[in-house]
Order: C-alpha cells, then sequence, then structure tokens
C-alpha cells in the first residue's frame, strides 16, 4: 500500500512539473494583416502577423523572426517564399519562454 502511494504522488509531481514547463500554444485562424520590416537587419523581426482567431474579439500579433520555421502545406519555405496573404488560413505556434525569438512555427496551406 505504502508503494502504492509513493508511486501515485511521484506520478502526479512527474505531470504537475510537465504542464508547469510546456508553455507552447497553438492558435488557429486567418490572416488579418503582414507588415514587413524595413528594418529587419537592424533588430532580427522579418515581420509582424495578425491573425483573427474565432474564439477572440481582438487580432493577436506575432513577430515572424529568422528563428520562425515556415510551411506552406508540407514543405518548408522562407518568409519571401511563404507569400502570406490576408484571409488565408493560418495556424500559429507560440511559445511565452521564448517570446523574443517570435512565432516558432508557422503553418499555411498548400499552393494551389
Amino acid at each position: 500500500m505504502k508503494g502504492i502511494i509513493l508511486w501515485v504522488t511521484g506520478t502526479i509531481v512527474v505531470l504537475t512539473i510537465a504542464m508547469i514547463a510546456a508553455h507552447e500554444v497553438t492558435y488557429r485562424g486567418t490572416v488579418a494583416a503582414v507588415e514587413p520590416n524595413p528594418y529587419a537587419a537592424a533588430d532580427g523581426i522579418l515581420a509582424r502577423l495578425e491573425v483573427k482567431v474565432d474564439d477572440r474579439t481582438r487580432t493577436m500579433v506575432f513577430d515572424i523572426t529568422q528563428y520562425t520555421r515556415l510551411w506552406r502545406g508540407s514543405s518548408s519555405v522562407t518568409f519571401a517564399a511563404a507569400r502570406i496573404e490576408k484571409d488565408e488560413p493560418v495556424t500559429v505556434t507560440f511559445s511565452d519562454e521564448e517570446a523574443e525569438k517570435g512565432a516558432l512555427e508557422i503553418r499555411l496551406t498548400a499552393p494551389k
């Protein structure tokens, strides 16, 4: 009995630590705007992406940096090759632990 209680307590502690450490959030929505940054070389932000998420009243803004992985369908692309357009579906993964790196991943639909 003592061993079962110890095992359950250990499992709860491990799961709690995993939940606290995991701060990645994925948002699904549509592109409201994309603003390329003319000073990208100076501050490392290539562009700002505004996303309209269905369950929120305000748009969410994400930085696209050199660390952001961009996907068009199942292919990895550069920011220039992604050609992000207004009103297209988008999925953005963001981590508040590394906010200075901007969005971790941006997934767009495959080209037609």
